[in-house]
């Protein structure tokens, strides 16, 4: 008995509609896989585009913030005498700018090119405003190196660099009402000596060591930085940790430092001084209140934060390194003035970093310190 007519027809109807519908599959998959060809085409430009804008807004950034410090705050120095060693100590003892103030004030090309001009009006500020842009690039340099070598993987890669321009204008253009030629460069050499300390590499901090004592005598923090990273060997302190090559290292720091301190020092014993203890203002100071948000406005008010939120950073060298700030506002206390919060503007490329490492902490894990595993130290 054969099979009726409409059971032929009913299965070429089906055969036509599974037909029909494997084309449309088949156009549906060529379109996503043209569209998934066309984004891994726009994603890595999109990406690239990204990089760069952000490398352009830091050459920016650090050319709007030189020019700030350099025109808007004038010089508390006699920029001059400070060229011919003639200002006051211990300011004039500070002399590595003193060498290419000498050079701009000698030079005719730059007096041609700055006579008349307001706010750099001299070769002089020419000069400081190209070191500074020069010291806030190099700085953003140092950060971004210490944050990709503990967290490779952590997002939002600009973060110390955001940081470090709100810390820096906070110490040194909303504190103080002067700019000195020495500062920007002193954040510079102790960003980039840190790195050098927490990387262990010795002989490279030497020669940058000794350059930026000769600028600045701020560089004890980073004896103080090596003593503790020397302690802290075995993840926890522990006077057993430290090994010969730690003090011998440290003996020689704290030799150089001497040495060229006492001699700036001789060099210029002839010189009129401002030099003395500043405990009795401190502690004039901090008697009143309303002084208080002066005084805390250091660091962009992230010194105590940074300190009492130390355990988020999982990086333990990082962490150890934090534990010497009391003792080095305590030395701040005793020879500076601690409303002239510029003080603090040395260290703001550590700062910088322990505070974007504190916060992405904060966001992506919890009270207790547990992080994701992007903000976990790589080292």
């Amino acid at each position: 008995m054969g099979l009726p007519l409409w059971y032929g027809e009913e299965t070429n109807a089906l055969c036509d509609a599974w037909t029909r519908i494997y084309a449309v599959e088949q156009a549906i998959t060529e379109r996503a896989i043209t569209e998934q060809r066309r984004t891994m085409t726009t994603e890595p430009l999109r990406s690239r585009l990204a990089d760069w804008y952000s490398r352009i807004i830091v050459v920016f950034a650090a050319a709007f913030a030189a020019q700030q410090y350099t025109i808007q705050m004038p010089p508390y120095l006699d920029l001059r005498k400070y060229a011919l060693g003639q200002e006051r100590m211990p300011f004039q003892a500070r002399e590595l700018m003193r060498y290419p103030l000498l050079w701009a004030g000698n030079s005719k090309f730059l007096q041609r090119h700055t006579v008349g001009r307001a706010g750099m009006n001299s070769p002089e500020r020419l000069v400081i405003m190209l070191t500074s842009f020069v010291a806030i690039l190099l700085s953003v340099w140092a950060a971004q190196k210490i944050d990709r070598m503990y967290w490779p993987k952590a997002r939002v890669p600009m973060l110390p660099f955001a940081i470090l321009i709100v810390v820096f204008f906070f110490d040194f253009y909303l504190g103080d009402p002067y700019s000195f030629p020495y500062d920007p460069p002193a954040m510079m050499f102790l960003g980039w000596g840190l790195y050098l300390v927490l990387t262990d590499r010795f002989w490279w901090l030497l020669p940058l060591f000794a350059l930026a004592t000769w600028n600045r005598e701020t560089t004890v923090f980073l004896i103080l930085a090596r003593a503790a990273v020397a302690l802290t060997r075995e993840g926890r302190w522990r006077l057993r940790a430290v090994k010969l090559r730690d003090v011998l290292e440290i003996a020689v720091l704290c030799v150089v430092w001497v040495m060229i301190v006492l001699a700036l020092h001789h060099k210029y014993a002839a010189n009129a001084t401002e030099a003395g203890s500043r405990i009795a203002t401190n502690l004039h100071d901090l008697a009143r209140p309303v002084l208080w948000p002066g005084l805390l406005c250091g660091s962009a008010f992230l010194m105590p934060w940074i300190f009492w939120r130390r355990d988020l950073i999982s990086a333990p060298r990082l962490r150890a390194c934090v534990l010497v700030l009391p003792l080095w506002v305590l030395m701040l206390f005793c020879v500076g003035q601690l409303l002239e919060v510029r003080i603090y503007g040395d260290i703001a490329v550590f700062i910088a970093v322990c505070a974007a490492a504190i916060l992405r902490a904060e966001l992506s894990g919890n009270a207790n310190g547990k992080v994701r595993e992007e903000n976990a130290a790589a080292a």
